[in-house]
């Protein structure tokens, strides 16, 4: 008979070789002869963790840890299994834990990166994200979301960053060589099979944005397909699933499978719609498995993949002096690279609230990972040029008391009067959310990562937005939404005409009443909502690229 040591040895053994049921039976064995023994609680739970079954892994993983607190590998762990099941808190705190005990293990310290970058800690995120990769850099995985992270980082160089794009772009074509032949047939003007690849046709601004459009495109040109990579589908999955024909769930594919499928369904144009975001398929892209790829409004910044052909773009966040920002080549399309559907059941602007209170109420909804310290600085300055002034904010990302006392931190440390913020908890029912809007008059947008769902939801709400000129994608969506709509006006030049121009156009509170009552019909009327131009444009767009594609083919 085999002894406890042998057990768990061969146990580990088949673990290892991706036996998962023999080693489930394995590691039952030796608990059945020690309940206590840690490491088989430790590693049983690892399979539940790999096999999905994140409540049963956490309830293993600490009793391994109740055996032995100090294991910093069962710490990581364990904090996996937490953010799996949204339970931020907890996670952070055993992560930091587990990178006290062993600060040299790049497993903790990108676990902690992931985790504190889900709760939109984006500072600390980005610090242990490259703690881990500076003990070990071939994390294909945590490169890709560094390179997110790294978006929301105020004075950050964003050539620099493009830089460290491609860099990550070359080391993963160095693991999975992008394919060069593709078997589609070069004839620029038949039907073209479209793929969309995306974790975010859900109830997500990507769904939102393309929920309005999908069913506006011309089947007779393009036929959709939909690779869904999120197990989280609803009502915003659904409406888009009418208006596309093939539809297909890919949380359960690998890699090599899902490259493999898109080959087969012959797709001539894959978008991909997440970029370096959370739940995206990277090494699919990488593949190259169609003719065409671009990207297009699930990320903000360049792929660094010379797999990716296009970024989908217009004049605006990717002006001419920004090329170098960009590994893919962008295609700008007329006026908007974005269109709004009109929201379900749509409630009436209010009145301006200053024209009762007395006072401009100024409001910002955006994510709190979005607000930095740059932001704060000119919020402060706006405030103290527009006496009695209110700022209202909000966010629709986590939070809890370790963000909000951060948040509070980076507001007076600004030199912004506590006592004129509100700090107003989540609202899920969108449209209460929307209601909500008639409490503010002016919505400020952060920077360099700017709002564009929260832009485009004030303005058809009668609030106009100020928002300040950037110097990349991401700092240009407000410029770009506002351009749109014909309000130039609102735009900033810099941080200190940000103070300037809020303080000016707040103060004509008779002409801030006539902007929101006609602002809805304003932006209705504009590009922005007109998803049968925006279809016919986007068509253009993708049948102009494939044209480029079938003359290097020798047909055009």
């Amino acid at each position: 008979m085999p002894s406890l040591d042998e057990l768990y040895r061969a146990a580990i053994r088949a673990h290892q070789q991706r036996q998962a049921d023999a080693a489930g039976r394995l590691y039952d064995e030796i608990l059945a002869k020690r309940p206590a023994h840690a490491g088989a609680l430790h590693l049983k739970g690892v399979l539940a963790l790999q096999a999905g079954d994140y409540p049963a892994a956490a309830r293993l993983i600490e009793r391994s840890l109740e055996i032995e607190p100090r294991h910093a590998l069962a710490l990581s762990n364990l904090g996996v299994a937490y953010r799996a099941l949204k339970r931020y808190d907890a996670a952070i705190e055993v992560l930091r834990r587990a990178v006290a005990l062993d600060p040299r293990s790049a497993d903790a310290w990108g676990n902690l990166g992931q985790t504190l970058a889900r709760t939109g800690q984006m500072s600390e995120a980005v610090t242990s994200s490259k703690r881990a990769l500076a003990i070990d850099p071939n994390r294909l995985g945590l490169q890709s979301a560094l390179l997110f992270a790294e978006n929301y980082i105020a004075g950050s160089d964003p050539v620099a960053m493009a830089d460290r794009a491609r860099a990550v772009g070359g080391m993963i074509a160095q693991k999975i060589p992008a394919r060069s032949v593709h078997a589609n047939d070069p004839d620029p003007a038949r039907r073209l099979r479209v793929g969309l690849l995306s974790a975010d046709l859900r109830a997500h601004p990507v769904g939102r944005f393309l929920a309005g459009v999908l069913p506006e495109l011309d089947g007779r040109a393009v036929e959709l397909f939909a690779y869904s990579n999120t197990d989280e589908e609803d009502a915003v999955s659904d409406l888009m699933r009418a208006a596309v024909p093939h539809w297909l769930n890919v949380t359960g594919l690998s890699d090599r499978d899902l490259d493999a499928r898109i080959v087969a369904d012959g797709i001539d144009i894959l978008i991909d719609l997440s970029g370096h975001t959370a739940g995206n398929r990277m090494m699919v892209v990488a593949r190259k498995p169609t003719p065409v790829i671009f990207s297009w409004i699930g990320y903000f910044a360049t792929t660094g993949l010379a797999s990716v052909d296009y970024v989908l773009a217009n004049k605006w966040v990717i002006p001419e002096a920004e090329e170098a920002q960009w590994s893919e080549r962008p295609w700008r399309l007329p006026d908007t690279y974005i269109c709004y559907a009109v929201p379900r059941d749509p409630l009436p602007p209010t009145p301006l609230p200053a024209a009762g209170s007395g006072y401009i109420t100024f409001g910002c909804f955006n994510n709190f990972n979005k607000l930095t310290d740059a932001t704060f600085a000119a919020w402060s300055a706006l405030l103290a040029a527009v006496p009695g002034s209110r700022l209202l904010l909000r966010s629709s990302g986590y939070d809890n008391s370790e963000i909000l006392a951060g948040l509070r931190d980076g507001l007076a440390g600004a030199g912004i009067d506590l006592e004129r913020v509100r700090i107003d908890g989540r609202i899920k029912d969108y449209a209460a959310h929307l209601a909500s809007y008639g409490e503010i008059d002016i919505a400020l947008d952060p920077f360099p990562y700017n709002g564009g769902t929260t832009t485009v939801e004030a303005l058809y709400m009668g609030v106009p937005v100020l928002v300040r000129a950037g110097d990349r994608y991401v700092a240009h969506m407000g410029e770009s939404i506002l351009h749109t709509a014909g309000l130039p006006e609102w735009i900033a030049a810099d941080e200190a005409d940000y103070a300037v121009r809020g303080a000016r156009l707040a103060a004509d509170l008779e002409a801030l009443a006539a902007l929101r009552a006609g602002l809805r019909a304003r932006v209705l009327a504009s590009p922005l909502f007109d998803a049968p131009r925006f279809a016919r444009h986007l068509e253009a767009a993708m049948r102009g690229m494939w044209v480029t594609w079938c003359a290097a083919q020798g047909r055009g």
